[in-house]
């Protein structure tokens, strides 16, 4: 049942289409590599325990990867940070996704996704 929450540390599906997105939009929940064609739109997922000060912090290496959007929204499982992004062009990027203060504290949490974009 896809609509049952699953526990932070279970494995999540690599790609599930948004139920509000366009055709061709995947959304990612891991930090499995994320394989996409150029002009593909997808998502990553951040299940966030909220705490005070703290902000997610969004870098992208390599020029394969843009961040076209970003937003919060509440589901049965918790607060998600949704990371909004389309493949530009062909190659690898890492997107690296950071929970801390915006003042150089610790970091909460990292996520780092390898995205491949690759023609057909």
């Amino acid at each position: 049942d896809e609509s049952a929450p699953l526990p932070a540390h279970a494995p999540q599906p690599a790609a599930v289409p948004p139920a509000d997105e366009p055709p061709g939009a995947a959304t990612t929940r891991s930090d499995q590599p994320i394989d996409v064609a150029p002009g593909e739109e997808f998502e990553l997922d951040l299940l966030t325990r909220p705490r005070p000060n703290h902000m997610w912090h969004v870098e992208v290496g390599g020029d394969a990867v843009e961040v076209t959007g970003q937003r919060f929204d509440e589901q049965p499982d918790g607060l998600h940070y949704w990371v909004r992004a389309v493949a530009s062009a062909t190659g690898t990027a890492r997107v690296r996704c950071t929970y801390a203060k915006p003042w150089g504290s610790e970091a909460r949490d990292t996520h780092t996704f390898t995205v491949h974009v690759r023609e057909g």
